[in-house]
């Protein structure tokens, strides 16, 4: 799983990419990875230029926050999920529970 990094230039400007494409722009609230997966906690900041799917998942979920998984060993990306989706995800692909994000970083930004 090389090429993966984040890119931190202080909050909010906090992303994850994959040799040099941004895979989860911006607003990083809490990652936490291991050999196979990135999981990631992130918030979508109204003060920043969003997505249309950004937009979208606030609209249809009601809140700022979302969670992603990047498998780094086939390259795909699960992402703009919420809390219930996040956790059928996470097991059907096995992800160690070892792997914890603290959602009470709530940043303010």
């Amino acid at each position: 799983g090389r090429g993966y990094y984040l890119d931190d230039d202080g909050p909010p400007l906090v992303s994850i990419e994959f040799d040099g494409i941004i895979i989860v722009d911006n607003e990083v609230v809490d990652y936490a990875f291991d050999s196979k997966y990135i999981i990631v906690y992130r918030k979508i900041n109204d003060d920043l230029d969003n997505s249309i799917d950004d937009y979208n998942y606030k609209k249809k979920n009601g809140t700022n926050y979302e969670y992603w998984i990047i498998d780094k060993i086939n390259h795909r990306n699960y992402g703009h999920l919420n809390y219930d989706a996040f956790i059928e995800k996470r097991s059907v692909l096995l992800i160690s529970k070892k792997l914890l994000l603290d959602t009470t970083k709530n940043r303010l930004y």
